[in-house]
């Protein structure tokens, strides 16, 4: 997100924002659908796989070692942040841009 600012200014202000619109559309379904697809694994590999059993289940409690330790914390503050600063954008922008009207 940091580097979207950098790349895709010059990007609006040489197209406009339907090229770069059109441009991160294809970004996504190009590039990221198919990673995303080539991720998916077998029902049968779940980590978390409904028991064949229609018994009691037991399941493993949640703790810090499962979420995978430190780079879960990573994850999740880059996680927030981004979506402050998207909030924080997408907020921001009508009170700093005056209507034309």
């Amino acid at each position: 997100m940091a580097l979207g600012f950098i790349l895709l200014t010059p990007l609006y202000n040489m197209a406009g924002w339907r090229v770069m619109f059109i441009v991160m559309g294809a970004i996504g379904l190009v590039g990221i659908a198919p990673l995303f697809i080539a991720a998916l694994r077998p029902e049968s590999e779940a980590p978390y796989a409904p028991a064949a059993t229609s018994g009691p289940r037991h399941a493993k409690p949640l703790t810090f070692a499962s979420l995978r330790g430190y780079p879960f914390l990573l994850l999740l503050f880059s996680y927030v942040m981004q979506g402050m600063l998207f909030w924080g954008v997408t907020l921001w922008i009508p009170l700093a841009v005056r209507s034309s009207r």
